[in-house]
């Protein structure tokens, strides 16, 4: 059975909106999600989740993600962090060493990962660091239920990650307003 494929206008550009999104390539050639007008409620939509004590887990873009801005573009504004695209490459195994207690690992956990990006963030860490794996310092955030680092955790080795993360979301629970409400796209004379 084939599935029919819906486009709305997004902007200048077209989003996808069909029955699965099968591909993030497919949708991003079309919209970049912060120039998406759905892309502003969904940020508001995960900052009040994190303001709510929800648990969050970001590797990578997802740090990019709730961060203040990227290359001058909003972001969640999760975390008080600038961030901005950059020609170096960071690319290595890390072994890294849990700085305090989050969401992900208690203090003094020891996991593994990698860190491959093209991104810097100012600042790198936040007062409460997420991971040490060198001598220099601490890299990553970790305020309230939020975890956000640079580091691609390998969670096959660390199974007792996904365990505390998972605990820490049943302890947390669903509030109703995020069960009941439906996201609203603005209509297009709504949008900026």
């Amino acid at each position: 059975m084939r599935r029919s494929w819906r486009w709305t206008r997004c902007a200048t550009r077209r989003c996808h909106r069909g029955p699965r999104a099968s591909s993030w390539a497919a949708a991003s050639r079309r919209c970049t999600p912060p120039s998406c007008p759905r892309s502003g409620t969904l940020r508001a939509g995960i900052a009040a989740l994190a303001a709510r004590g929800a648990p969050i887990a970001a590797e990578c873009a997802g740090l990019l993600y709730l961060a203040r801005e990227l290359d001058g573009r909003p972001m969640c504004g999760v975390l008080d962090v600038v961030t901005a695209m950059s020609p170096r490459l960071t690319l290595g195994y890390r072994e890294a060493v849990a700085v305090g207690d989050s969401v992900l690992a208690p203090a003094g956990a020891r996991v593994r990962g990698h860190e491959f990006h093209r991104t810097r963030a100012d600042p790198p860490v936040g007062r409460d660091g997420a991971w040490r794996w060198s001598p220099t310092g601490a890299e990553g955030f970790t305020p309230g239920s939020v975890h956000a680092s640079y580091l691609h955790l390998n969670w096959a080795g660390s199974p007792r990650l996904a365990e505390r993360f998972v605990a820490a979301c049943a302890t947390a629970g669903r509030p109703e307003d995020v069960r009941a409400a439906p996201l609203r796209v603005p209509e297009p004379a709504e949008r900026p």
